[in-house]
């Protein structure tokens, strides 16, 4: 059963960033990294 608890946690991280130092327990998801990615766009169309 540890294993399958294991197993779930692992696929539930596939894609999240772990940080160390002061994020520390901090996880980034791809999705967040995208809707960062969208805002930065959008700043620079604007600025240009």
């Amino acid at each position: 059963m540890p294993f399958m608890e294991e197993l779930e946690e692992f696929k539930k991280n596939l894609n999240t960033i772990r940080l160390g130092g002061i994020w520390k327990g901090i996880k980034i998801t791809e999705e967040d990294i995208k809707e960062i990615r969208r805002d930065l766009l959008k700043k620079l169309e604007e600025k240009w």
